[in-house]
């Protein structure tokens, strides 16, 4: 952490400003080329926690519409931290070859729908977390 980070940080938290809102500088996942085929994944970890980037078909839902990153027409994002919702274990992509893409906590058998991070099957209590996407001059990178 430079001296301008530390500052901007302290200050922030000094002021009151919740640690949500102090600088943080973006992870870069990346670029858009990474992504060409639906399906396509980045694992990388954010702020030391293990997380995937898919590119996924346009969504349906309105939960959907607000997880999911619209690049083009065509090119929808998703980012998700990889931490199962009910005990933390890492989850991981289905290796059975399906029209339904999931991702699977071998822990405890809960299923995660690969198109949005919402639960399908097992005990997790709720959707995985969101990571936030941004695209930059062809680069994709993660806000956390």
């Amino acid at each position: 952490m430079n001296r301008r980070r530390f500052l901007q940080s302290t200050a922030l938290v000094t002021l009151g400003a919740p640690r949500a809102f102090a600088a943080v500088e973006p992870v870069r996942v990346a670029g858009l080329e990474k992504f060409a085929q639906l399906w396509d994944t980045v694992e990388l970890q954010v702020r030391d926690r293990p997380a995937f980037v898919v590119r996924v078909p346009a969504p349906e839902s309105e939960a959907a519409k607000r997880r999911v990153l619209h690049i083009s027409r065509d090119v929808h994002l998703l980012g998700v931290y990889r931490e199962c919702t009910h005990a933390g274990c890492l989850v991981q992509r289905s290796a059975v070859p399906a029209e339904v893409r999931e991702f699977v906590c071998r822990c405890h058998g809960s299923f995660y729908a690969m198109e949005d991070g919402r639960v399908t099957a097992g005990i997790a209590p709720l959707p995985l977390e969101a990571l936030r996407l941004q695209v930059r001059d062809g680069v994709v990178y993660a806000l956390a």
